[in-house]
């Protein structure tokens, strides 16, 4: 009888009409996008079961130039929203865009950058305080040792202090961090490299001169293609801002003390759910600003590390 029940509930929510919804990337090479779709599945998913009905949810890819474009032909094949990931803050065709297509029952999400005024339902991104109070707290440590040298790292082509001009034109997943962190903690050494190894061989005499010195590692990718480092005892801190599953070793190792990232399966869970009632329930979010707390790991939250990717990307 159990099996028969069961069979009737799936034959209902078969029957049940289908929802599509997209998720809207700039391209294909971030891992934590698929962070982003799978919590966004997990979410589909329980309200499938609570709301009875099917959520099919795609992804796409495109450059935010053509996201008006994209947005209404999502449209026009009957989809009924999108979660979209902004690299940077949006023109105003884009607002324009969400304003008309929500007069046509198709609704938004922004992740990362914010449509500001627009008709969007809901905006998420990292909470970039709390961030700054967990690297404020731990830099702070360091500060009561005389002679601390503070280098920020970037990724560029070449390994290089990077220019005033460079620095005021920076966008990056981390952009305000870095300018409050810099007001702050004040240095004159800010640096690009291709790699984390690039920046220490071609800095070797200039970082031994330090007596002890920190590295607040602003863009991750420059531990994408990480050579063994030999710790030095001169190096007292480590921090990166942003990651993926390939950071493991660098904990294990203790190449890095402190790593901060975005909770990316937590912005596809709270931004699924929250686009699947407008469109379902017709609710409006209490809070249409939702800025979530970072995941922070430390190299003796391997377990915790590895449980979270492991989920992430599955």
């Amino acid at each position: 009888m159990k099996y028969i029940i069961f069979y009737l509930f799936l034959a209902s929510l078969c029957c049940a009409t289908e929802k599509n919804i997209a998720i809207i990337f700039p391209n294909s090479f971030d891992s934590t996008y698929s962070a982003i779709m799978n919590g966004a599945k997990e979410s589909a998913k329980n309200a499938q079961i609570r709301l009875r009905k099917n959520f099919n949810i795609q992804v796409f890819y495109a450059e935010q130039n053509s996201l008006t474009e994209k947005l209404q032909e999502l449209s026009d094949k009957k989809f009924s929203g999108a979660i979209i990931y902004l690299d940077s803050p949006s023109e105003v065709a884009l607002k324009e865009k969400v304003d008309y297509l929500y007069s046509k029952d198709f609704f938004t999400i922004f992740l990362n950058n914010d449509v500001p005024d627009s008709k969007r339902i809901a905006f998420i991104a990292n909470d970039d305080d709390a961030s700054l109070k967990i690297l404020f707290n731990k830099i702070n440590v360091f500060q009561e040792l005389s002679n601390i040298a503070r280098y920020y790292l970037f990724h560029g082509a070449e390994t290089d202090l990077m220019t005033q001009e460079e620095q005021e034109v920076f966008l990056g997943i981390n952009t305000e961090i870095f300018k409050k962190l810099l007001n702050k903690f004040p240095s004159k050494n800010i640096f690009k490299a291709k790699t984390y190894s690039d920046f220490f061989i071609t800095n070797e005499k200039k970082l031994k001169a330090d007596d002890n010195f920190i590295v607040l590692i602003m863009s991750p990718d420059v531990l994408l293609r990480l050579p063994y480092i030999q710790r030095t005892p001169d190096t007292r801190f480590v921090a990166a801002l942003g990651g993926n599953a390939q950071f493991y070793g660098l904990l294990k190792d203790s190449s890095l003390d402190l790593l901060i990232t975005h909770d990316s399966y937590g912005w596809g869970i709270i931004a699924s759910k929250l686009l699947i009632e407008k469109i379902s329930e017709n609710l409006i979010p209490q809070n249409p600003i939702n800025l979530i707390p970072p995941r922070v790991y430390t190299p003796s939250d391997l377990p915790q590390f590895t449980s979270d990717w492991s989920l992430w990307l599955r």
